[in-house]
C-alpha cells in the first residue's frame, strides 16, 4: 500500500466514524460534489441505474486519489465508494449505486468528496441532498424558454463570452410566486460539457438572471447544445422544466494552428504572376456562424498576408496570428506557422561550377532543383535578360562526375555542362 493509499484510507475512516467531523480543513479548491441527476432533491424513481456525483478540483492531476464519502442512514445508507484515480480534466464521476439511494429514501443524505496528493490532503465542503419520491406538481406551471444573451441566428460564438459567463434569463412566467426555486440547466453533448447552475429563490414576479461558466461554454465548441430551466415549487413535488434553446456554438472560423509549408520560391524582383499559388503555401478560413460581413487581418503581414475572403498566403518563414472580425465586432484568432519559403539568389557575374558553390555557399544557399516550381507561380518568359542566360544551379546531382547542372534560360529547362564553363548562378536560400 502506497503512502497516498494509507493517507486516504485513514482519512475515510476517520470521516465515516466521526460522520464528518474532522480536523482537515475545508478547501475552496475542492468543490462540493455535484449530484448531476438533482440539485435538492433526488427521486430514486428516476434513477433506477444509480446516480452519478461529480468531484471537481482546480488542478486535478492524473497521480491524485480522489474519495466520495455520503453520509446517509447506518449501513446500506451510508456506503464505502471505493476511491479513484484523478486527471487532467479537473474532475472525476462516482456511481452511487441505487441500493445506497433506495435505504435513504425519505432522508436527507450529506455529500463530501476528499482529494489526496502525496501526503497532502483536501476535504471539500459538505452538501446536502434530499431523497425522496416526488409527486406531481400540484400546479402546472407555463414556462417559457429562457432569454440566451448574445445570441445569433441560433449561434453562439464562445469568443464573444465574457471571462465572467454566460448569462441566461428566466424571465417571470404566469404565476411565478415568492418561494419558487429556479434552476437553468445546460446541456451539452457530453456529461463534461453539460451545466446546472445553483438555485435561485424568486422574490415574486422578477425576472432572475443565471451565470453560466465560460469554461462550460468553451468545452462545447463547435457542438449543439441547449439551455432550459426547471421550477420547483412546493416540498416533495417534482421539478417542471421549461421549453428549452437550442443552438450551435460556432467560432467563426478555426482556431487550430494554420501551418503553410508547402515549398515557395520568393523573388525579389516584381515579376509578373500566373495567379496560381505554390501547392501548401495557402489556405482559405472563411468566417462563419456570427454577423456577417467578417474581415480578416495579420499580425505580421510580411509572413503571411490575408485577403478580404480569408484566404491565407505564406510569404516568409515566422509565425503570425490571424484575427476574424464579425459585424458585432466579435474577434477570433487563430495562429499560421509559415516554413519552407526559399528567396532567389541570382548571381549576374559568370564563373565556372566551382566558384558558382563557393559563391552559394557564402550566401548560406543551397542548391536549386525546383525551378519549374518558380514558372507555376511566376509567369514565362520571365522579365529582363535572365531568359537570355545560363545559370548554374550549384549542384551535381543528375550529371556526369565531371559535369554540373545548369539552368537553359532559352527554355526554361535544365541541362549538364562541362564544369570548366563559365556562366552565371542561381541558388536558394531560406526566407
Amino acid at each position: 500500500m502506497t503512502i497516498q493509499t494509507q493517507t486516504m484510507a485513514t482519512l475515510l475512516a476517520q470521516l465515516r466514524d466521526s460522520r464528518g467531523v474532522t480536523t482537515v480543513p475545508r478547501s475552496r479548491e475542492l468543490a462540493a460534489p455535484v449530484m448531476l441527476e438533482a440539485a435538492l432533491q433526488l427521486d430514486p424513481g428516476r434513477v433506477l441505474n444509480g446516480a452519478a456525483v461529480r468531484v471537481a478540483f482546480d488542478g486535478m492531476l492524473d497521480t491524485d486519489l480522489v474519495a466520495l464519502v455520503l453520509f446517509g442512514k447506518p449501513g446500506a445508507g451510508t456506503p464505502e465508494i471505493e476511491p479513484i484515480i484523478g486527471n487532467a480534466r479537473g474532475y472525476v464521476d462516482f456511481k452511487v449505486r441505487v441500493a445506497a439511494i433506495n435505504a435513504n429514501d425519505g432522508t436527507a443524505v450529506t455529500l463530501m468528496s476528499a482529494l489526496v496528493r502525496g501526503e497532502q490532503q483536501w476535504l471539500s465542503p459538505p452538501v446536502d441532498l434530499m431523497i425522496a419520491r416526488t409527486r406531481q406538481a400540484i400546479v402546472t406551471l407555463a414556462l417559457p424558454a429562457p432569454v440566451l444573451h448574445a445570441l445569433e441566428n441560433h449561434n453562439l460564438i464562445p469568443a464573444a463570452v465574457p471571462s465572467s459567463g454566460q448569462s441566461v434569463t428566466v424571465a417571470a412566467y404566469p404565476d411565478m410566486r415568492a418561494g419558487d426555486k429556479v434552476r437553468v440547466i445546460w446541456t451539452g453533448i457530453t456529461q463534461a460539457s453539460s451545466y446546472s447552475t445553483a438555485v435561485q429563490t424568486a422574490t415574486g414576479r422578477t425576472a432572475l438572471t443565471f451565470t453560466v461558466p465560460k469554461s462550460v461554454v468553451d468545452a462545447n465548441g463547435g457542438a449543439s447544445a441547449s439551455v432550459a430551466y426547471a421550477v420547483l415549487r412546493g416540498t416533495g413535488e417534482a421539478e417542471q422544466m421549461s421549453a428549452a434553446v437550442p443552438f450551435k456554438l460556432m467560432s467563426l472560423v478555426d482556431t487550430s494552428t494554420l501551418k503553410l509549408d508547402g515549398m515557395a520560391i520568393r523573388v525579389a524582383a516584381n515579376w509578373p504572376r500566373t495567379g496560381v499559388e505554390y501547392p501548401g503555401n495557402s489556405a482559405t478560413r472563411a468566417g462563419s456562424g456570427g454577423k456577417a460581413p467578417y474581415t480578416y487581418s495579420t499580425s505580421a503581414p510580411a509572413i503571411a498576408s490575408v485577403d478580404k475572403k480569408g484566404t491565407v498566403i505564406g510569404l516568409k518563414n515566422g509565425r503570425a496570428v490571424i484575427t476574424v472580425t464579425d459585424a458585432a465586432k466579435v474577434k477570433v484568432q487563430y495562429p499560421v506557422e509559415v516554413s519552407n519559403v526559399w528567396e532567389l539568389l541570382l548571381r549576374s557575374t559568370t564563373s565556372n561550377h566551382d566558384a558558382a558553390v563557393a559563391w552559394m555557399n557564402g550566401q548560406r544557399g543551397i542548391p536549386l532543383h525546383e525551378t519549374h516550381l518558380i514558372s507555376l507561380y511566376y509567369r514565362w518568359p520571365y522579365p529582363g535578360d535572365i531568359n537570355k542566360n545560363h545559370y548554374w544551379l550549384c549542384t551535381g546531382e543528375y550529371c556526369a562526375a565531371t559535369n554540373g547542372l545548369f539552368w537553359n534560360g532559352d527554355n526554361n529547362a535544365h541541362a549538364c555542362h562541362g564544369r570548366g564553363v563559365n556562366l552565371r548562378a542561381l541558388c536558394k536560400r531560406a526566407y
